[in-house]
């Protein structure tokens, strides 16, 4: 197996979610002005694209081309690894934007490195431009880099609209749980409400009622005890209030007979008068009444 580029590094960032994003690090192999080769753990398939940031390590500062958009246009596997051969779509290989000038002094470094490196261990790079397949290597696909070029166009174009429906989406289903979020606000204080406007009026309405059956209550308690008084009167086992308010009656009735009778005085002597001569005369009158028993044998010698 051949070693990896001295101090280089590809990074880029996969979706893990919806909301999360990992960010890897993988060895390059190969690279060159159209692309590399690089070897990592995450799967990719023909077709895919890939936005690589490549990072080399310097003494004092680290040389950055980053954005760099790849298309996956072959895959190896190799033990639970992959090489994956990457075209570069959308890069100026002469040279003229600030990202192909940081790749070619990418290029550069790595050459200069590996030369340094072979003269320190000769033979220990003996076959650095091939992988642990000889026949996998970036010349086949320098053919198809037109037609990949398309393929990562029509590509990025597919990506970006689901990009777009998808952000769409999520913002209108947001917008929908706000609105029922606040429709569910609203309903539950409209229900709320009237429930309470219910149960104060049936505290009120109890509260009335309570103090009605209270009065009746005591209006008919009141009647019941003055119809209880009122048959013990007539039943003469009233009370010593009765008894007390009798016996005042009685005092101030017989008050009233005694002075009507003192006033009528007089007129008792001249009836007693009246009644001694009616007396008088009435056994002269009855005398003649004594005679009915012989009358009354009369009748019977006729019979015998």
């Amino acid at each position: 197996m051949n070693e990896a580029l001295p101090d280089l590094v590809a990074r880029f960032r996969i979706r893990q979610g919806l909301f999360r994003k990992e960010l890897v690090e993988a060895a390059l192999y190969e690279l060159d002005g159209y692309g590399c080769v690089m070897k990592t753990d995450k799967v990719f398939n023909p077709g895919d694209t890939v936005v690589l940031d490549l990072v080399m390590d310097m003494p004092f500062d680290e040389i950055r081309a980053e954005g760099l958009s790849g298309l996956v246009t072959e895959r190896r596997k190799h033990c639970s690894n992959f090489f994956y051969s990457i075209d570069f779509v959308e890069l100026d290989s002469n040279g003229g934007s600030s990202l192909a000038e940081k790749l070619r002094r990418i290029r550069e470094v790595v050459s200069k490195k590996q030369s340094l490196k072979s003269r320190r261990s000769p033979g220990s790079i003996s076959g650095f431009r091939q992988m642990a397949d000889p026949d996998f290597s970036l010349k086949p696909a320098r053919k198809e880099t037109s037609m990949a070029k398309k393929a990562k166009q029509n590509v990025d174009k597919i990506v970006k609209k689901v990009n777009k429906e998808f952000e769409k989406t999520s913002a209108q289903i947001e917008g929908l749980v706000n609105d029922a979020l606040k429709q569910f606000d609203s309903l539950q204080n409209q229900v709320q409400e009237p429930v309470r406007k219910l149960l104060k009026e049936i505290d009120e309405l109890r509260d009335r009622e309570m103090k009605r059956f209270h009065e009746e209550f005591e209006r008919r308690l009141e009647e019941f005890h003055e119809l209880q008084s009122s048959i013990l009167e007539r039943l003469g086992v009233a009370s010593k209030e009765a008894g007390q308010e009798v016996k005042k009656l009685t005092d101030e009735v017989s008050k009233e007979a005694s002075t009507a009778a003192k006033k009528s005085a007089p007129k008792k002597t001249t009836k007693t008068a009246s009644k001694a001569k009616a007396s008088a005369s009435k056994p002269a009158a009855k005398k003649p009444a004594a005679k009915k028993p012989a009358a009354r044998k009369a009748p019977a010698a006729k019979a015998a």
